[in-house]
């Protein structure tokens, strides 16, 4: 088969090629982004999780379409290597590999650690001048190795990941990785112009001779010519490939800015939840559904999402709100742990806001007892009440209990803290309340608390 023309081949890989470094440029900001959010995550910064929420799933569209593009540009890259091996055969060149097998070896272990570099080296002579620097190919080669090479690691540092620091160093590879590729996509592209446009040439040269020789006029060296011309621009003019990649570069920046922008009105706010802050005292999944639970009765179902690890628990919650948040945030750092304990005999007359645990008898009911629990107001419907109802089982003791401590004062106790401490004027049978709240709001988080029997506490 004799001389095939490239003008078409070469063309369409072009433009597969920059479409695919397009789509590499994107994943690489948005990689970028991620990155930088979740740094401050780490840091335990509050911040917009509808941004990155929006990036990641533009992100695994982007990578989907450039894996099929990949495949494409493979099956087109293999049959342009074809054809521009057998020219450079045909127009005696001295090749060590044949053009079948520049791709072949691609496919087989071990040889192709060096032999589809060894066939690329020769096409890139063979269109130059043997004294031609290859250090293009050379490019070339290692960051098609090192791009596949990187790839695997980001796979199996991902895949082992479990705290944040994993994660970013995830990030990070695939940052360094997604260069890898740019570099791989631009070289390539340079490369192949260049051999077509040498290869044209050398064509074209033979056709003047031919014709000098026969004195006919050959049509196709006008094309080759045309495709010399074409494609010089790119062995010509190296800063021209610079300008294509940035002009890709600022409507990439902008398309992503637009994706994360447009679901900028439901925003949520990420509420980093450290353990080393919140005496963890469970493993860390047996937490995060009782924080689970109590975000499902503070909005109702699906509109938190809690996620763990074995360091944290992040809360993506709607954002409606720095009061709301801050109110969020109590109610996810609140341990909820309720016991009744008797005052002392001296501290009978101490105030409530005086009172330290060591002014209490040992607990002798905890907050198992508690059945159900509502809120009201008290009389006047000013004082915010928390009304409990004590489960059946309990009820015969914990009457006794306040039988016999009437006329004392009973500290109801949550979170180590004295909330109120009464003086009981009866027994309570099968219900009471609970006052000393600021507002109604911090009576309703506290009996979210304690709605959630029996995993009250997740610390």
């Amino acid at each position: 088969m004799g001389y095939q023309n490239l003008t078409h081949f070469t063309r369409w890989l072009s433009i597969l090629l920059i479409t695919y470094l397009a789509g590499v440029i994107i994943a690489l900001i948005m990689h970028a982004m991620i990155y930088r959010q979740t740094t401050r995550v780490a840091r335990g910064v509050t911040i917009d999780f509808a941004q990155i929420d929006a990036v990641y799933r533009w992100l695994a569209i982007t990578i989907g379409t450039s894996t099929v593009l990949l495949v494409v540009i493979t099956i087109v890259f293999s049959v342009w290597v074809v054809r521009a091996n057998r020219n450079a055969w045909n127009l005696g060149a001295s090749m060590r590999i044949r053009p079948g097998w520049a791709v072949g070896y691609f496919f087989i272990p071990i040889f192709n650690l060096f032999k589809p570099y060894q066939a690329m080296k020769d096409l890139y002579l063979a269109a130059h001048d043997s004294d031609a620097t290859t250090g293009l190919v050379d490019l070339w080669w290692s960051c098609f190795w090192g791009s596949w090479i990187l790839i695997r690691i980001v796979a199996r540092v991902d895949a082992r990941a479990e705290t944040p620091a994993d994660f970013q160093g995830s990030l990070v590879l695939s940052l360094i990785h997604d260069a890898s590729i740019i570099l791989l996509i631009v070289s390539t592209l340079v490369m192949v112009n260049r051999i077509a446009a040498g290869l044209a040439a050398w064509h074209s040269e033979e056709l003047a001779a031919q014709r000098a020789e026969q004195g006919t006029q050959i049509e196709e060296q006008s094309q080759d010519l045309d495709v010399a011309k074409r494609f010089a621009w790119t062995g010509q003019r190296p800063i021209a490939a610079i300008v294509v990649v940035a002009i890709l570069l600022v409507p990439a920046i902008l398309i992503v800015r637009t994706l994360v922008q447009r679901n900028s009105g439901d925003t949520v706010v990420v509420v980093l939840v450290p353990k080393d802050l919140q005496r963890v005292s469970r493993n860390t999944s047996a937490a995060a559904r009782v924080v689970a639970d109590r975000m499902d009765e503070f909005y109702g179902r699906n509109r938190a999402e809690v996620l763990f690890d074995c360091d944290q628990i992040v809360v993506l919650i709607p954002n409606e709100g720095e009061q709301v948040t801050q109110r969020v945030i109590s109610l996810v750092a609140r341990r909820g742990e309720l016991a009744f304990r008797s005052v002392k005999p001296h501290a009978q007359d101490r105030s409530t806001n005086l009172l330290s645990l060591g002014d209490l008898e040992p607990a002798s009911f905890d907050g198992s007892i508690i059945r159900t629990v509502n809120t009201d107001f008290g009389p006047g419907r000013v004082e915010p009440l928390l009304l409990f109802y004590i489960e059946i089982g309990h009820r015969p003791a914990f009457s006794r209990f306040t039988s016999q401590h009437v006329g004392r004062r009973l500290a109801i106790v949550v979170d180590d803290a004295v909330l109120v401490a009464p003086t009981l004027q009866a027994p309570i049978e099968f219900s009471g309340s609970i006052g000393g709240f600021s507002s109604m709001e911090e009576a309703a988080d506290l009996a979210i608390c304690f709605d959630l029997a029996p995993c009250r506490s997740p610390w």
